[in-house]
């Protein structure tokens, strides 16, 4: 230990670094799991066993799908509460499902309980294409969801909406000019108003669209998913319905 001018100063060889970043990230993960509150896996309601879990990939992935028809309502109170967690029933959507929230939680984003009984027919039904509407849209701005019904449309929208969910890996080009943020997007909707895919954010760049890969703040270049002719084809639908100058 050092002291100078008035200060404390701690002298730490190379161990005793190692074992101080060590206890420093224990305690930060040990101050995570406490503040986090995980909804539970499983509940019992009404004799019927529902689960959670069933339509997400993982806790961050574009291929989990978003829950998008269950509105939030101040005025229904929970049937019963686990884990901090409150739960109410819905008979609104394909199959009658539970869902549930954090009691203590900022946003409205519930988890959805499918009965056991029928875990394999809803994986079957949300994971079919043919049960989804398509849309393009202007993200953040009201009555800007275009609803596309042209098949060869909606095969493209597609590609893009794969591409966006990671199940293919297109080639890259890398655009060193100042991308504009255009709040462009595309997606699919269940045919029951339920779930949705993610709304990831398309840029226009020399007359097509691109999904972004990543940008990199060092050189100021952003690289985009290059879809080629399906770009500018998408480009060519966004225009006609109005959402590109």
């Amino acid at each position: 230990m050092i002291i100078s001018d008035g200060f404390l100063f701690y002298q730490y060889n190379e161990c005793d670094m190692k074992k101080a970043y060590v206890l420093t990230l224990l305690i930060g993960l040990i101050t995570l799991s406490g503040c986090y509150h995980y909804a539970p896996k499983s509940v019992k309601y009404n004799d019927v066993k529902y689960v959670n879990g069933w339509y997400q990939y993982s806790d961050k992935s574009k291929k989990d799908l978003h829950v998008y028809g269950i509105q939030y309502d101040e005025n229904k109170e929970p049937l019963f509460k686990k884990n901090k967690y409150n739960f109410w029933f819905t008979d609104e959507f394909r199959f009658d499902f539970l869902y549930a929230e954090y009691e203590e939680s900022q946003f409205w984003l519930p988890d959805v309980y499918v009965a056991e009984s029928q875990l394999e027919e809803a994986k079957t039904y949300y994971r079919d294409k043919s049960n989804y509407d398509y849309f393009i849209c202007k993200r953040f701005e009201d009555n800007t969801d275009v609803l596309i019904e042209e098949q060869n449309d909606r095969l493209l929208l597609d590609s893009f909406i794969d591409v966006i969910m990671e199940e293919s890996k297109p080639k890259t080009i890398e655009a060193k000019e100042d991308i504009s943020i255009n709040n462009l997007s595309c997606y699919r909707k269940s045919n029951d108003g339920l779930f949705t895919t993610h709304k990831e954010e398309l840029v226009v760049y020399n007359q097509s669209i691109y999904p972004i890969k990543y940008y990199n703040g060092k050189t100021g270049a952003t690289t985009l998913y290059d879809l080629e002719q399906k770009g500018k084809d998408l480009y060519t639908l966004f225009k006609n319905n109005n959402l590109i100058n």
